[in-house]
């Protein structure tokens, strides 16, 4: 497992930089505990246009989605809340899951979502950034969803097998490779 301060760490997409110093500006004016004040200040980001969440489907930083003042889905609203609760000093996971129900049978369209865990104190706390929802399991209303992997962000997702595979990550950058890694992670559950 990784030391806490590495939660706090920088990523391929979760530079801390400027531009995330420059959001964190607008924070005094906001009102409630660190982690809302981030949820609050990320539902003021707009949908991306329509045909741009293909193009750009891992593509973007979370700085880059924060200056660009859109989002294109739950990958982008993580990564953004991810650099800014790190900038904040909160511990923070990108968290790849996939439907549980879809997992009985991996095909396109993938049904997968991501979320975060943040520590409050002790604890670990689940988070679905675009939602805005905490939770004790990773869900979203009824439909629950199983923990594919964690990491700095995605471009270190570790497979959860209950070993990590720290030495040798498995990249899931590709809707072909996410459906390769359901189809494992299908058969551990």
């Amino acid at each position: 497992m990784k030391e806490l301060v590495s939660w706090l760490g920088q990523g391929e997409f979760t530079k801390l930089d400027w531009i995330v110093d420059a959001a964190l500006e607008d924070f005094s004016k906001l009102n409630g505990l660190p982690w809302e004040k981030i949820g609050t200040y990320l539902r003021k980001l707009k949908p991306g246009k329509h045909g741009v969440k293909e193009r750009e489907f891992r593509r973007r930083s979370g700085s880059e989605i924060l200056l660009s003042e859109y989002v294109n889905g739950c990958t982008d609203v993580a990564l953004a809340f991810i650099v800014l609760a790190r900038r904040m000093n909160i511990p923070t996971k990108y968290v790849e899951t996939f439907n549980r129900t879809w997992l009985k049978n991996p095909i396109f369209p993938i049904k997968g979502h991501v979320f975060v865990g943040f520590r409050n104190g002790e604890d670990w706390i689940k988070y679905d950034p675009l939602m805005g929802d905490v939770g004790e399991k990773y869900s979203i209303g009824n439909e629950e969803y199983v923990e594919a992997g964690e990491g700095i962000d995605f471009s270190e997702l570790y497979v959860l097998n209950g070993v990590e595979f720290e030495e040798n990550p498995i990249r899931v950058d590709t809707p072909e490779k996410i459906i390769a890694l359901a189809k494992q992670i299908s058969h551990n559950n």
